[in-house]
This record gives structure tokens, sequence and C-alpha cells, in this order.
């Protein structure tokens, strides 16, 4: 089944699924399909068993949707660990049309996010911030692996973002650090 169509079929059934996509040797992205659109897909990410924040794919990189018995065994072990969240949203409902919606979202929330820029780039991860936004590119204040926060805003081309992660154990982790600490020199 096309990719688009698989998760839409997840999506409708609450399904739990693993998403392959291109480049990634088979590490996969596995969750609850919560909104699919025209070029996004919104994850409730499921990691080890455990629920972990949301991420937002581009639908063009996804080679594979899986939603078999493994994946029925995932849904019965979260089911009885109370974790099993479905396709609910909740509060963290998005725009996934296109990156300039999930990004003013999370840029009016002020919540930290992960993205997953170009692989072949020299800087692959970014977190931090969205403070800035125009039609083909996102402002970031970003913050390093030491919570040491960069005074210097940067620019990310929507057309090297892969994924988003937001509300994820990660991420929560650089929302406890002010971001007007400066980088030492």
């Amino acid at each position: 089944m096309e990719p688009k169509r698989a998760l839409r079929h997840a999506l409708a059934r609450r399904q739990f699924v693993k998403i392959s996509r291109r480049g990634d040797a088979g590490v996969g992205v596995y969750g609850f399909p919560l909104a699919v659109g025209p070029r996004l897909v919104l994850l409730h990410e499921v990691k080890d068993f455990d629920v972990d924040g949301f991420t937002v794919l581009l639908l063009a990189d996804i080679t594979g949707v899986r939603s078999g018995d493994s994946e029925r065994f995932v849904e019965r072990a979260l089911r009885d660990s109370g974790e099993l969240v479905g396709a609910r949203p909740g509060r963290r409902a998005l725009q996934i049309g296109e990156w300039t919606d999930v990004f003013a979202a999370l840029g009016a929330t002020g919540e930290i996010v992960m993205i997953e820029g170009d692989p072949n780039a020299a800087e692959e991860f970014f977190v931090g911030k969205v403070i800035g936004l125009t039609q083909d590119a996102v402002g970031f204040h970003y913050v390093d692996a030491m919570a040491v926060w960069d005074p210097a805003p940067i620019v990310i081309p929507f057309t090297s973002v892969r994924q988003v992660w937001f509300g994820t154990r990660y991420t929560r982790v650089f929302a406890r650090y002010p971001s007007g600490v400066r980088r030492r020199r």
C-alpha cells in the first residue's frame, strides 16, 4: 500500500506503525499517526515501548509503512502498561500542511524543538526555539549539547528539514535552561 494511504488507514483505525525512510538503513520511526497532510505526517512517537513526544516527517522521505502483528503487540504492551495513546493529539493539534504551519505553531508555544537537517551537512541536528519564519526558512535560537545557547540565531532552509521533534524527554531537558545564557568564548 502506498505510504500516504497506509498512514491514513492507520490513523482511521488508531493503529501503531513502523515507518521506513529513505537513507535510514532500517532504523525506522515508530508511533501513532495523528495527522496526515499533503506533504507531512504527525506522529505520537514511541521508542522502546515508551511514548515519547511528537514528530513530524516528510511524506516524500517515507518508503514504507508497516502495521502488522509486531505493531499489534506494541499496542498490547502499551495498553497493558497504561501508556496506549491512540490517535488523539489533544493540545498538540497542529496544522501540518507545510513546514511554515508546523514552525508557526511551535514558535507560538515557545517550545524547545529538535530539527533533523541534511545528513550531508556539517551539523545535522539542531535543538532550540523557533524565533522567526519566512516562506522558505525557519529562524532558530540554537542550544548546544551542553545547554549553552548561541547568542546569534541561525537560519535553516525548509529544503534541508527532514524531521522535527517536540514534547520529547530530550527536548524537555533543554527547557530547564534559560535562553539568555551566552556561549562561552
